[in-house]
């Protein structure tokens, strides 16, 4: 298991100013920073205009703008006229009987994964995803994503490809509890996959609550005290967030682990929920893993672990198929009969400019 390694924050003068710019090398060792990235976890365009490092490392980063305003509320105004949200829900793992809970405290949003079904009868929504993930790719130095594999399927061993993305919507004090991204290294192999990065985009601004907090980042640095001030970010309408559940070599990371804290009185947050996965060698030796491969739809309703509890680890399961669960349910939950989640995959679309529609 790799070293997590010590935390290391940016100067608090340029926290205060909204993070480092990262184009500007003066201000920091560029050059180690993204060798950095490049080993350790993924590679990341630092002269994006407007990019802002809010931690070294663990990295985490802030791009302000990355959708329009207008982008910002016409995805908004799809998913709501789509009628496709519903209670978000944990997975299965360690929760058992809590598993795929409509009214688990754990998790109180409400969401929408946006597999095969929800795009093709929702253009607008297609449309979003489709600009969110290339402006993703170019951020992340993939150009086009030639090498990557396709959106929502498992990838090959060492191929990145983008989960199914996720919407999800805030009411006054609902929230996401401490969890992480990143899986444990049994349920990785498990599933056939490891998360090496979360994109998030922020659809609306919130003026109190729904902030991103990272429980394991106290802005002093060292060892974690949850009566400190950790770092947080703020929903800003457009503004993207981009951070790294686990390492190059499959390991998760738990410096990652966040929270999405309570919205405010008054307040209702809309936030997207990108994952990026690699499929990791030697994972589908289990037989019914090795007939999944290749075709296993990637899709999410949650996170993996807590460290709120760490007894109870809130399993991400990689979401089913039409025909039958997925192999993380099989392997993790045997016989249990809870519902079930459509197969996704995504398709290239439009997007851009002022709003998505069709």
């Amino acid at each position: 298991m790799q070293e997590a390694g010590a935390i290391r924050p940016i100067p608090p003068e340029h926290l205060a100013a909204g993070g480092l710019p990262a184009a500007d090398g003066s201000l920091y060792d560029r050059p180690a920073f993204e060798t950095q990235m490049a080993e350790r976890f993924l590679p990341v365009d630092l002269d994006t205009p407007g990019l802002r490092i809010m931690h070294f490392d663990p990295p985490v980063f802030t791009l302000p703008g990355f959708f329009t305003e207008e982008q910002c509320d016409d995805a908004v105004a799809a998913a709501l006229e789509s009628g496709t949200l519903v209670p978000s829900k944990v997975g299965g793992g360690n929760l058992k009987d809590m598993a795929y809970a409509e009214d688990n405290p754990y998790r109180t949003s409400s969401s929408v994964l946006l597999d095969a079904q929800v795009q093709a009868a929702h253009p607008r929504l297609r449309q979003m995803a489709a600009a969110l993930q290339s402006k993703g790719l170019r951020l992340l130095g993939q150009g086009d994503g030639a090498s990557w594999g396709p959106p929502g399927k498992l990838p090959a061993p060492g191929q990145y490809c983008y989960e199914s993305l996720q919407m999800a919507r805030y009411e006054t004090g609902q929230h996401f509890l401490a969890h992480e991204d990143g899986f444990p290294a049994g349920l990785a192999r498990s599933n056939g996959f490891q998360r090496h990065a979360t994109l998030l985009v922020y659809l609306n601004s919130t003026q109190e609550g729904g902030a991103t907090r990272f429980d394991m980042l106290n802005l002093a640095g060292g060892a974690t005290r949850f009566d400190m001030l950790n770092l947080a970010v703020q929903p800003q309408k457009g503004k993207a967030l981009l951070f790294f559940p686990a390492f190059a070599d499959g390991t998760s990371d738990p410096r990652s682990l966040h929270t999405a804290e309570d919205a405010a009185e008054g307040n209702i947050k809309w936030v997207t929920q990108q994952w990026v996965a690699r499929g990791l060698a030697g994972a589908a030796a289990d037989p019914i893993q090795a007939a999944l491969a290749g075709s296993l739809p990637l899709g999410s309703g949650s996170s993996s672990t807590s460290a709120a509890a760490p007894a109870v680890q809130p399993a991400q399961r990689a979401a089913a198929a039409d025909e039958g669960p997925s192999a993380a349910e099989v392997l993790l939950a045997g016989k249990r009969s809870k519902g079930k989640k459509k197969g996704d995959k995504k398709k290239g679309g439009g997007g851009g400019g002022k709003g998505f529609g069709a």
